[in-house]
């Protein structure tokens, strides 16, 4: 996503660039998972070319670790449980 930005910068100044998506989450049935880790993605992305740029980061509830319900403390995600 971030070399998506970047790619952006070339041809729109900074000032004037909106990320967004137009994947169309709700018109294509998109799992509704997929869809949040894409938009995660997304501002996630964008907060690595921001600290690029030497502007702030903006906070992703979704990338905070102490927020993430599907992650299990002191369980490994490989192998059977």
């Amino acid at each position: 996503m971030a070399a998506e930005v970047r790619k952006a910068l070339k041809y729109i100044p900074v000032e004037s660039l909106i990320v967004s998506s137009d994947c169309g989450f709700g018109r294509q049935g998109c799992n509704r998972e997929i869809a949040f880790y894409k938009a995660s993605a997304i501002a996630q992305g964008c907060n690595i070319v921001r600290r690029e740029l030497g502007f702030p980061a903006s906070y992703v509830p979704a990338a905070d670790p102490a927020l993430q319900v599907d992650v299990v403390p002191g369980r490994s995600s490989g192998g059977s449980i």
